[in-house]
């Protein structure tokens, strides 16, 4: 990158004496020499003498702003220069990605791993391999994540010398790796965990087995079948059935009349896997009981769906939970009302956390009262978790009849769900029926909500509804050339808010957001409208925001 800078520079210099100071060629010089400010200044003056953009010139603009983003030594700027790397679809991103990857930040470090897993080349899996030098565990992890996902050669090394230094308790991590890999080595390793001392890891490895559908390893689940400890045999009769294993038919029938309910649940839904529909009523049986877990499995049955909305009256939170996400997945419309007491946020500040089965084949939820607090005390991030869960439940009731899921965006908007919002609009942007166009014209027309408005003005424009909206939502653009495209959440947790006066105006958190999300709308249109609008906004703007822009810059302009 260095020799390259040096021939431009060196190249320019001579053009630069050669050719007068609005000469498009004198920009790059003036660039690559660090007088940014200078440069789109004789841009500038070009472009108004000419009344044509020179795409070369602008293409080389946006590389060098990116290439001083992502060599900055300061957190924020790396991570602004990233975004940009990852808007510009740069097929050289591979040498800003490469000194990324060595950052001392772990969150640079992250970014750079997977904007690397989305390139192609051969060449990439070195660079990407560079990440296990990290002084960060989670980062060597992350790493291993991509290579066994591309299937890399470097891949098992590197797994067997991160595992082989590391505690015991940290094996729990690698049955996953090694049977994403799937060669013989590897398979090998798989083997010699599925029979590990330590219970977790064995969990792991049975569940890892079933989840990438190695029947090779059949016969290692099926002895697990037998053993004692009742996590493992849980696990084992879950990965049968997955794996499609109709030798073990007759150990599952036993295992149904369990003492164990988990252990019963997996037995009964392996084999209704294997084609044995006997099973439905006890699974239901164990529903109306109570039972998290096959609640939550009724919703893949079929004719439980008044089942699930008699539990979903239940007064017990955690049964109501469970059978609102069940009957939800089940494309049921009595789940919209059910489903608006659980996304709309209140002052009972009710939070969700994950539960799982002993032996981790199943997974259900349960509400968290008061949970900022419980945040703390739990040392996890609950709201993150939940608005996750929220955007999830969001997305699913898009597969509802189109006048259910209108009514759930209506009260989104109506009820002040700010933070839901941005997902809402991309719902409705995908509905693009004649009612979504018209509720979100409704509300960017609304007074008092600029978030919600501006958010409306961004979808009716990336729908390209008309050019009144198109006017308004550029004109909203151009008064924000000042602000700050990127605001870093901290990383201590924040209480919810429930204050309804945030309404009234944006946070910078928001603002930023929403303005990034209007710029890449604007790119995505590769229009001359959008090219002077990124232009002015990198010449007049906050200069901390360059690097994206640069980004920006180049996926408007190819």
């Amino acid at each position: 990158m260095a020799i390259r800078n040096s021939l431009i520079i060196s190249c320019l210099c001579f053009f630069s004496a050669l050719y007068g100071d609005t000469d498009p060629r004198h920009v790059l010089f003036l660039m690559s020499s660090g007088k940014t400010d200078m440069a789109l200044e004789v841009y500038d003056k070009y472009y108004k003498e000419t009344g044509k953009h020179d795409f070369e010139i602008l293409e080389e603009i946006g590389r060098i702003l990116i290439d001083q983003g992502c060599m900055s030594k300061d957190l924020e700027t790396a991570m602004i220069g990233l975004y940009g790397v990852a808007m510009s679809n740069l097929s050289s991103a591979e040498s800003f990605l490469s000194e990324a990857i060595k950052s001392p930040h772990p969150n640079v470090q992250l970014v750079a791993l997977q904007l690397l897993s989305r390139l192609n080349t051969d060449s990439i899996e070195p660079v990407m391999a560079k990440g296990m030098n990290s002084a960060f565990l989670m980062i060597r992890l992350e790493t291993l994540f991509h290579l066994t996902s591309r299937r890399s050669s470097l891949a098992l090394s590197h797994i067997d010398g991160l595992m082989r230094i590391l505690p015991p308790e940290f094996r729990v991590y690698f049955p996953e790796f090694f049977a994403t890999l799937g060669t013989k080595e590897a398979t090998k390793e798989l083997k010699s965990l599925i029979a590990d001392g330590d219970l977790q890891v064995r969990l792991s490895s049975i569940l890892s087995t079933a989840k990438f559908m190695r029947d090779d390893l059949l016969p290692d689940i099926r002895s697990a079948l037998s053993h004692a400890n009742p996590a493992e045999k849980e696990a084992a009769a879950f990965a049968v059935g997955m794996l499609g294993d109709s030798k073990s038919i007759d150990v599952l029938k036993e295992l149904s009349s369990s003492n164990y309910d988990n252990i019963k649940l997996a037995a009964l839904r392996s084999r209704l896997s294997l084609g044995d529909e006997s099973v439905i009523e006890p699974i239901k049986e164990m529903a109306m009981g109570g039972n998290l877990f096959a609640i939550q499995v009724c919703g893949a049955l079929p004719n439980t769906s008044d089942l699930l909305y008699m539990l979903s009256t239940s007064p017990d939170p955690s049964i109501k939970l469970n059978s609102i996400m069940a009957l939800l997945s089940k494309r049921d419309e009595r789940s919209v009302e059910p489903l608006l007491d659980l996304i709309i946020r209140d002052e009972t500040d009710i939070g969700f956390l994950p539960t799982f089965s002993l032996g981790r084949s199943f997974i259900a939820w349960k509400p968290v009262p008061s949970a900022h607090q419980q945040a703390k005390a739990l040392n996890t991030d609950i709201e993150a978790i939940t608005w996750r869960i929220k955007e999830e439940l969001l997305t699913h009731a898009l597969e509802l009849p189109e006048s259910a899921f209108l009514k759930i965006a209506s009260e989104v908007f109506n009820r002040g769900q700010y933070e839901l919002v941005p997902l809402v609009v991309r719902l409705l942007e995908n509905t693009n029926s004649e009612e979504a166009i018209t509720l979100l014209q409704y509300n960017a027309n609304r007074i008092g909500a600029p978030l919600l408005r501006s958010y409306c003005l961004l979808g009716l424009y990336r729908i390209g509804c008309s050019k009144e909206y198109s006017d308004k939502f550029l004109s909203w653009i151009n008064l924000q050339k000042g602000a700050e495209l990127f605001k870093f959440r901290p990383i201590a947790l924040r209480q919810l808010n429930v204050d309804q006066t945030t309404k009234y105006h944006l946070t910078p958190e928001e603002n930023s957001a929403l303005l990034l999300e209007s710029l890449e709308a604007l790119a995505r249109r590769h229009e001359k409208s959008s090219i002077d609008c990124i232009v002015s906004a990198i010449r007049d703007g906050n200069k901390k925001n360059r690097p994206a822009l640069g980004g920006l810059l180049l996926l408007a302009i190819n």
